[in-house]
């Protein structure tokens, strides 16, 4: 059984990106979708559209008020995608109690396994950029 590794960031450093944060406090549909679209692209936004189903389903769940579950049901998809730690409840507290900061949080740790993930690929040198044949 491998051990659990701790979230990359705090999830009370939401102001930082100043992109991310905007997006997660004005329109918190499309930043669930892009970090939707992370989880299932291996960290990939290439292909990305800002309306997809995952944003319109989120948006249509909001207006109902119950956006904090999905929050935490994708919480959940990144722990045990990247191996971290935490539980179910604290997915469901962080979920609910402030949507915007966690899916802030959700995106900028999707955004840093994807880059952990480059950054280790073998043979890969710093800077080094490859040539397109």
């Amino acid at each position: 059984m491998s051990s659990k590794q701790d979230w990359h960031h705090s999830a009370l450093s939401c102001c930082s990106p100043i992109s991310i944060c905007c997006l997660g406090w004005l329109c918190p549909c499309m930043l669930y979708g892009r970090t939707r679209h992370r989880l299932k692209h291996n960290g990939n936004v290439g292909g990305f559209s800002s309306c997809n189903i995952d944003c319109c389903t989120y948006a249509m769940v909001g207006l109902c008020g119950m956006a904090g579950i999905f929050n935490a049901m994708q919480r959940s998809d990144i722990r045990t995608k990247y191996q971290l730690g935490g539980n179910s409840c604290t997915d469901c507290i962080r979920g609910c109690l402030c949507t915007p900061c966690d899916l802030i949080h959700q995106e900028k740790e999707c955004v840093y396994q994807k880059e952990k993930v480059v950054e280790h690929e073998p043979g890969r040198v710093q800077h080094m950029h490859y040539s397109q044949s």
